[in-house]
């Protein structure tokens, strides 16, 4: 069976290893930017709670994910392909095969700490799917998956945040 299932390129990444949280630092302090952050994160059909475990630290789940600029992200591969760790290529899997992913869920991680007059701010996603590979469409395998994210979508966030706080703050002056 595991070698019907390299050959169908089925694998699950159990218990898939978390990846660092990425780090921001704001020129404003954590009473501006927490509201902020949240709302920015609400546009983006992530609505984040804060943790019972944890002061400044904010969870949630999405499985409508967009980009940092707010446009939905609609194809479960590429977002798999480009935001996590885990390197999914399946253009050589063979005639009349396909692999589906679905019910992809993207949790989030999110923390402040005041340092001094700035706010620091930690952010980190993880994802996971199911994946199912189809021969002549019917379904052969599948499996439940996950991948810690590679950061990119983390940075792109954290940064467009700080454009969007850098640009309130030149229009209130």
């Amino acid at each position: 069976m595991k070698f019907l299932c390299a050959i169908l390129l089925c694998s699950t990444i159990a218990g898939a290893e978390t990846a660092p949280a990425i780090y921001h630092t704001f020129s404003q302090p954590c009473d501006t930017v927490k509201p902020a952050a949240l709302t920015y994160f609400s546009d983006r059909q992530m609505a984040l709670t804060p943790s019972p475990s944890c002061k400044d630290c904010y969870q949630g789940t999405t499985r409508h994910l967009h980009d940092a600029e707010g446009h939905r992200l609609f194809s479960n591969r590429n977002i798999i392909e480009r935001n996590t760790t885990n390197n999914l290529k399946y253009e050589k899997i063979g005639p009349l095969q396909q692999i589906v992913h679905w019910d992809l869920t993207t949790e989030s991680q999110l923390q402040f700490f005041s340092v001094g007059n700035t706010c620091q701010a930690s952010l980190r996603f993880s994802y996971s799917w199911y994946g199912a590979q189809l021969i002549l469409g019917f379904p052969v395998d599948g499996d439940p998956s996950s991948a810690p994210s590679n950061g990119k979508l983390e940075t792109a966030y954290l940064n467009a945040l700080q454009q969007q706080l850098d640009h309130a703050s030149v229009a209130h002056r």
